[in-house]
């Protein structure tokens, strides 16, 4: 979901001369190829939601570019009792870094599109019914050595609409009943991530708000959504943990709160 879990290299030799790799997931407009395997709980309005997220990461030209693929597999349970397993929307992504600019005030800029293909069956509560396709640009404004910040402007999308973020799982998100499925729903993201990292102990942390805006509301309904999340991660050598958090606060929503384990493997 919003922000890709991208990577930062440093390198170093060994006595053979062979190049080492230690990375920070932390930075948004650094890629390397990685995997990444996510165990997660969701708090749903009407009931909770547990499954495991695969992502596969590919990046060329020195992380110029990538390419990512992500499957969530998982179960549902409603208040009422009622429980659906299978797998969620298939989340597709690409990566481009057409700036960069090290030193620099302004650092990087990303191109980013992300696509979310309804593989799930919504009516089972396991996706939401609707592709997205959500093009952004990512900013990198490095204020200390330690943080940054990162305003990602985006654009989003869907073929229908949909209650709570897109982003998420998402379990529980069906279409609206006063929207007809092929009405096209447009949409304005702004995220704000500001991260602080710790070279020494190779741990980061960063905050994100994001605000979300319907172009086009319907009447009587909410016409944004406010989500806030945060991360703390460490990486040792290859591989890394990261506890992220997610919490629902404002507007259209089918969630209330989100929690994920994430292992990161670099290759």
């Amino acid at each position: 979901y919003l922000i890709p879990s991208l990577v930062l290299m440093q390198f170093g030799t060994t006595s053979h001369g062979e190049e080492i790799k230690t990375f920070n997931p932390a930075d948004v407009t650094e890629a390397a190829s990685h995997t990444e395997i996510m165990p997660e709980y969701n708090k749903l309005t009407n009931g909770e939601a547990y499954l495991l997220r695969l992502l596969y990461d590919l990046d060329w030209a020195e992380g110029k570019y990538s390419v990512t693929a992500e499957l969530p597999v998982g179960k549902v349970k409603t208040d009422d009792g009622e429980t659906e397993s299978g797998i969620g929307d298939i989340r597709s992504r690409f990566f481009w870094k057409f700036y960069d600019a090290p030193g620099s005030t302004l650092e990087n800029m990303v191109f980013n599109l992300d696509a979310f293909i309804p593989t799930g069956d919504s009516d089972k509560g396991l996706g939401q019914g609707t592709f997205v396709i959500a093009p952004s640009i990512i900013f990198a404004f490095p204020i200390t050595d330690n943080f940054t910040i990162y305003p990602i402007p985006k654009y989003k999308f869907s073929t229908g609409k949909t209650e709570g973020r897109s982003s998420a799982f998402p379990p529980g998100k069906t279409p609206l009943p006063d929207r007809e499925e092929e009405e096209y729903v447009n949409a304005f993201e702004f995220e704000a991530t500001f991260v602080y990292e710790f070279p020494e102990y190779s741990a980061w942390f960063f905050l994100s708000p994001i605000y979300e805006a319907d172009f086009e509301p319907e009447p009587g309904e909410d016409n944004y959504e406010l989500t806030l999340r945060g991360q703390v991660g460490k990486m040792f050598g290859r591989w890394g943990l990261g506890l992220d958090g997610t919490t629902f606060l404002a507007g259209e929503k089918s969630q209330e709160f989100q929690i994920r384990l994430v292992h990161y493997f670099y290759f």
